[in-house]
């Protein structure tokens, strides 16, 4: 995780090997993702797939932003949110997921011993308000296939959302 403020932005472009979320908090910022331009303004986020070629084209001045690059085990999922995850962006971050990032950002400094769990339980929360708005799993038809104790309880959730 990584948080960014008056940053030198990496102008290049990339891909990395795992889905990227990018949310402005401040400013504005306009992506090219293979070809086609996004721009993100305070409280709208991209979320970027594994593999997926991007570039910062321009940012203003004060833009900053909350990045979390992360890597799913279950392939199926994996599969079904890269396919989804750019079709509505950029998207409009809910005010939980909002909370959520102050919430980590008030314990990344933090030298208490609970801040690393705090920030890890946050960290699914979000992931789980991603999965949740971007994959369909009502058909019953998604299984968890990891021995990640995180993931089955991110899927539980999910699940318990839409019974």
């Amino acid at each position: 995780i990584a948080f960014s403020r008056y940053d030198n932005w990496n102008m290049k472009r990339h891909s990395h090997s795992f889905f990227e979320l990018q949310l402005c908090l401040k400013g504005e910022c306009e992506f090219d993702v293979s070809g086609k331009k996004y721009v993100i303004t305070p409280g709208t986020y991209i979320l970027l797939p594994p593999d997926k070629k991007h570039t910062i084209i321009k940012a203003s001045d004060d833009f900053e932003k909350f990045i979390w690059g992360f890597r799913l085990t279950d392939e199926n999922l994996t599969a079904r949110l890269s396919e989804k995850c750019l079709e509505e962006t950029p998207s409009k971050a809910d005010d939980n997921i909002l909370r959520a990032i102050e919430i980590i950002m008030d314990n990344a400094d933090s030298n208490q011993y609970q801040a690393y769990g705090v920030i890890k339980g946050q960290l699914h929360y979000i992931l789980c308000m991603l999965v949740r708005k971007d994959v369909d799993i009502s058909d019953g038809s998604f299984n968890v296939k990891s021995t990640s104790f995180a993931a089955e309880e991110i899927m539980s959730f999910i699940k318990s959302i839409h019974t």
